[in-house]
Order: structure tokens, then sequence, then C-alpha cells
């Protein structure tokens, strides 16, 4: 009920964003020129309507003082029309009312504002392109994301009418500083406030939207598949609107929004391909994939960007399925094409490249694998310099190739590389460390020439382990012990052979079975028993 969102709201704490900083905002301002802000609100007579006016005019000020970057002054204007949307008093003025040379400023700056919305920049995303919030800017600059959404609550004849509006660009500013919980609170609360007229609108679209993206962000795939299945329901419901006004009435600007409405879906689809994927349905995620394809064809040209990326998701879920022949052919067509448009130094062609070595080390094709391994490690040097962690990850597979082939000091050699770079990382990854740590214990192991050192790389595993409770890996844990173990049983020495063998028993018994890692770093272990029976 709106008295139950009212009390809801009340509960937030307002104070607090003051200091948060920008606040998107859902309105064309092109199309509601600030000028209106200096008419006379004292003249209506009916209150509602008159407060449900300064709420818009706020809104639009806040909008064109964030698009031209005082995001300080945008977010007093959005807290004064929260005020003015949850306050009933009339009596009770914003905090920082517009003066009038600020009215003035900003009737000449709205003339510079876009009339059209703004494109996405890269269209051509892959499963492997990092999550927005995962960037060290994270969603560095959303403003052009307001230009988007039409003014669906114009003329709305009461305040409450634009709480969804004002909700959903408080949610846009906490996602903007990656303030997950406070953000996935307002978009709530701007869907539960949203009328039944605005369940299928480009703002519900849009919140559905970030929620997903919140969702994934947090790994939680399947409350975010949720949201991206209701953004595309949006979307296409959208699209049969927009299709059958374009009938009626034949214009242009139809056409523009029919457009949109697809680059949207295609989008959405997307995301909701990616969602799959990351919880291994792949099926699912392939339906997506061929649903997006089918919309690309119709529109672009074989060898568009948009559709090379859908081809290669294609061939990552082919990967995963073990089909292997498809998934080079697929994401080999990607690097082919793609590689003209965007050089091969692009990320994205640098990290399909790796993704292509990963595949043929699968398939079995292990001397080309590591050509192709070699070549992306090249480029990568290049576009990134020595110390830099996708050199490391292709170091890293490159030294796997090498252990599959039986060259063990080459493979060393790149595992240790990998790690003084992982090590020196700003963000260094601790499960990466302990991985390589495991590799390279499993190098000299099979060496065999100094078991010392793969005894002290399987030692700083245990060592990590121990200070990494919340991400403790009893199993990997188990298989180190073990390892340990037999090789202090080929070098004779039984009773600490015996010990590492209890132990690894104590932390993962035989009769359990385990759970195995996706990836061998260790000998393969059937069970303890027969080890600890030899000893």
């Amino acid at each position: 009920s709106r008295g139950d969102r009212e009390k809801s709201w009340q509960r937030t704490p307002t104070k607090s964003h003051r200091k948060t900083g920008p606040v998107m905002s859902m309105e064309d301002t092109a199309s509601r020129q600030p000028a209106a802000l200096s008419a006379d609100l004292g003249a209506s007579e009916d209150l509602p309507a008159r407060r449900a006016y300064e709420v818009e005019c706020l809104n639009n000020a806040a909008i064109s003082f964030h698009r031209y970057g005082d995001t300080s002054r945008a977010t007093q204007l959005y807290n004064d029309a929260i005020h003015k949307i949850f306050h009933h008093d009339a009596s009770a003025g914003p905090s920082s009312p517009l003066r009038q040379p600020e009215i003035s400023i900003l009737q000449v700056l709205t003339e510079g504002l876009p009339q059209e919305s703004q494109s996405i920049g890269d269209l051509a995303l892959t499963f492997d392109a990092p999550h927005e919030l995962e960037l060290e800017d994270g969603a560095a600059d959303l403003s052009h994301r307001a230009f988007d959404i039409p003014s669906i609550l114009s003329g709305a004849a009461s305040n409450q009418e634009l709480a969804p509006l004002i909700l959903h660009n408080l949610g846009l500013v906490f996602y903007q500083l990656k303030q997950t919980e406070n953000s996935m609170n307002m978009f709530n609360l701007a869907l539960k406030s949203l009328p039944p007229s605005g369940a299928d609108t480009m703002l519900a679209r849009s919140t559905h939207h970030h929620m997903g993206q919140l969702l994934m962000f947090q790994g939680e795939t399947e409350q975010a598949i949720h949201h991206f299945v209701q953004e595309s329901n949006v979307l296409q419901n959208l699209l049969k609107q927009a299709a059958s006004s374009h009938t009626n009435s034949g214009s242009n600007g139809d056409d523009d929004k029919i457009g949109l409405l697809h680059t949207r879906l295609q989008m959405s689809f997307g995301n909701l391909s990616r969602a799959y994927f990351d919880s291994s349905l792949l099926q699912e995620s392939m339906l997506c994939c061929e649903q997006i394809l089918r919309l690309q064809l119709a529109l672009y040209p074989q060898h568009d960007l948009r559709v090379l990326a859908t081809t290669y998701n294609i061939g990552r879920i082919h990967h995963k399925e073990e089909r292997f022949d498809e998934a080079l052919q697929a994401c080999n067509a990607f690097l082919q094409h793609a590689a003209v448009q965007l050089g091969e130094k692009h990320p994205h062609i640098m990290t399909a490249m790796h993704h292509v070595g990963m595949i043929q080390n699968d398939a079995g094709l292990l001397t080309t694998a590591v050509t192709t391994f070699t070549k992306c490690l090249v480029l990568r040097r290049e576009a990134h310099g020595e110390v830099h962690t996708s050199v490391a990850e292709t170091m890293i597979e490159l030294g796997a190739v090498n252990m599959e082939v039986g060259n063990y000091t080459r493979a060393l050699m790149a595992y240790q590389r990998a790690l003084v770079i992982m090590q020196s990382a700003p963000c260094n990854d601790p499960e990466c460390i302990l991985m390589i740590l495991s590799y390279m214990g499993q190098a000299h192991y099979s060496l065999g020439v100094d078991l010392d050192k793969a005894l002290m790389c399987y030692r700083q595993v245990l060592l990590m382990l121990s200070n990494m409770p919340e991400v403790r890996n009893y199993d990997l844990e188990a298989r180190v012990l073990t390892t340990i173990g037999e090789i202090y049983l080929d070098q004779g020495e039984v009773r600490d052979a015996m010990d590492h063998f209890v132990a690894a028993e104590r932390i993962l018994p035989s009769g359990d079975g385990g759970t195995q890692i996706g990836i061998d770093v260790l000998p393969s272990i059937q069970d303890f028993n027969p080890s600890a029976a030899a000893a």
C-alpha cells in the first residue's frame, strides 16, 4: 500500500543521501526545459498537482546539474524532491530551493543537451567481459542512461506518482557507488511503488536490469535470472506495442523506438544467457544465444561485432559441453573476423585467443595449444607489460600444457614467473596463488630432482589454507597432505609419511570419497588407505 511505502521510506536514513554523490535521472531533460522552474507555482489551487509539479521541477533541475558535473547540487535537489514526496506538510519548503540565478544558468545549459538517447558504446559483449562493477572505475558515468527512458510520468496528478522515478534514481546513485545493499533496497521500493500501468515501461525495465546486474555481481545468479527474465518480458511487450503503433502511424519516430527496444532486448537476452552459463544451465544459455543470433542476423551483417560476439559465446557453451570441434569453429570465427575490426591487442581478442588455447588443450591438440598460448602471451606482454595478471593467466595455461607434454622444466619456469606477477599485483587473488604453488609442487615432484622444493611449495599451500578459514578447501588440503606423505615415503621417511596420511584421513576420510576439484593440481588420488598401508 502507499502508506506502507511511505513508512518504509521514512525508515531509510535520508541524510546519508546528501553524501553519496550524483543521482541518475530518468527524464529527458531536453524535452522538459528547466525554464518551467520560473513559473508561478502558487498559481495552482490544486495542492497535490502543485506539489507534483514542484517535484518534477526539482527532478529536471537535478538532471541538468548532474549532466554538467555538479553532482553535489544535483543530490541536494533530489533529496528535496524526496522530502516533498514523503512529507505532506504544505508549509515545509525545500532545504535548498532553486535560486533565480541558477534557473537562468539551467536555461542556458539545457540548450546543449542531446535531443535523442545516446547509444551504447560497446554492444559486442562476450561471456568473458568483466561486469561493469568489477571495472576499476565501476559504473563511473551512467548519466547517458537517463536519456534512454522517455518521460512516462509527465504530468503526474500527485507527487506520489513520481515516487518510482525518484527511488529508481537513488538506486542508480548507490549502484554507481557500489553500495549494493542500498541500491537493491531502492530498486525494490521502486518496483513496489510502480502502479499497474507502469509494469511494462522502460522504467520497470531499467529497474529489473540493474537489480539483475547487482545480483550477478554478488554471485546470486538464480535471483539475477528472475530479473533478467522480467526485463526481457517487458521489452517484448513494449516491442509489440511499438510495432502496433508503427503499423497505425508509420512515423520515423516509431522506427527509432523499435530499434532501441531491439538493442535492449539483445542485451537482456545476453545477460540472461550469461547468468545461465555461470549457473551451468548450458541448455538454457544456448537457447538464449540462439534467440539473440536470430535477432541480430535479421538486423546486422554476418560479420558485425555483435553477431561475432554471440557466435563466440555459443563456442564457449560448446566447450563446456565438450563439443570441441564446434567450440573451435565458433571461437576461431570470432578471432578471425573480430581481430580485423578491433585489432589483435584488443582485450576481447586476447581473451578469446586465451580460451581457444584452452579448448585446444582440452581437445588434446597440445602442440597447437602451445603455439596459441605463446602468441597470446606475446600480445598481452606488448599490450600490458610484463607484470600484469592477464600475462600470468596465460603463463599458467602454458605451464599446464607443458606439463601435459612432459616438459616439466618449461612448465616450472612458467609457473614461477606467474607466481611473481600474481604476488606483486595490487589486488592479488589468494586462491590463484594457491593454485600456482600447487602446480609448482606438482612440477617439482614430477621432475624428481629436488623433492625438498616440492615439499616447500606444498607446505606454503597448507600455510595459506590455514590462514584463510573463510575459503578453506578441505579436498585440496587432504590431497596436499597425502602428496607430502607420498614424497616422504619415496624418501624413506616412513613415520613422517604416516603422520601426513593420518592427517589427510582426519580432514577428509576416504570412505566419504570427497569431491574432486576442477583442476588436477596434484597426482591422481583414488583414496588414501593404500598409501597408508604401504607406509
